[in-house]
């Protein structure tokens, strides 16, 4: 009795770690594709303008200062970076750096982003977070236009994380990377995993898979659930 007891109450806590590991992914989820849509909006400006760039100093500075996970916006038509950029950007982003160009750090995820038409994420040397928003000004690959490029601060994603629910739970948080088919981590929280971790893998906004690892932040069974066990035993 008393080990059927206890199991029941592991496996219950399992449940419940897992309902709290798929809360915070939501989460993550939802800031990334706020993050998304600004860039989606920049795109629609350039649409509207033919490939004009008039307000676009304007636009980015009201979706920094409602996003806070977007550091700075810049524009590379056709893959050069201009100047004019807002906010802050790195170094690898200075204008007339060519994001196509073969050798540049930039070069396969801004050829996979034009390619296929989605964005992609990528962390580069320096250790800065960069977004690659391809923009085509029709649905024809030749109205190709340019990339909407801007830098993520991944401290700023976190902190979309429920924080009443962190205080409750140990965790890992990952990026698998998908050119070197490797993870990275992202963050963890100051208590450590315990053993056989609930484990959340999910795509986070486009083309930047997460996985979150999971436990409570003490213990799986409080000393009064086993103590009940034992109880029960007798």
């Amino acid at each position: 009795v008393s080990y059927i007891h206890l199991n029941w109450r592991y496996m219950e806590e399992r449940d419940r770690i897992k309902v709290l590991a798929d809360a915070q992914m939501v989460r993550l989820d939802l800031a990334a594709h706020d993050m998304i849509h600004d860039m989606k909006v920049v795109q629609l400006l350039l649409v509207r303008q033919s490939g004009g760039t008039a307000h676009f100093a304007e636009l980015a500075d009201q979706a920094m200062s409602e996003n806070t996970v977007l550091q700075g916006i810049g524009l590379a038509p056709q893959g050069v970076m201009s100047s004019g950029a807002r906010g802050n950007l790195p170094p690898e982003l200075a204008a007339g750096s060519n994001l196509l160009a073969s050798g540049n750090e930039f070069q396969a995820a801004a050829q996979w982003a034009r390619a296929y038409g989605n964005p992609v994420s990528v962390r580069i040397s320096s250790g800065a977070e960069v977004l690659l928003y391809p923009i085509y000004l029709s649905g024809s690959e030749t109205s190709f236009w340019g990339f909407a490029v801007a830098q993520i601060s991944l401290e700023q994603l976190l902190n979309k994380m429920d924080q009443q629910q962190t205080g409750q739970i140990a965790y890992a948080l990952y990026q698998l990377d998908p050119w070197e088919t490797t993870e990275r981590l992202v963050a963890r929280s100051p208590e450590e995993l315990l053993a056989r971790p609930q484990e959340k893998i999910k795509e986070i906004g486009v083309q930047s898979q997460m996985k979150l690892l999971v436990t409570p932040a003490s213990r799986w069974l409080t000393p009064f659930v086993i103590g009940s066990g034992l109880f029960l035993s007798l």
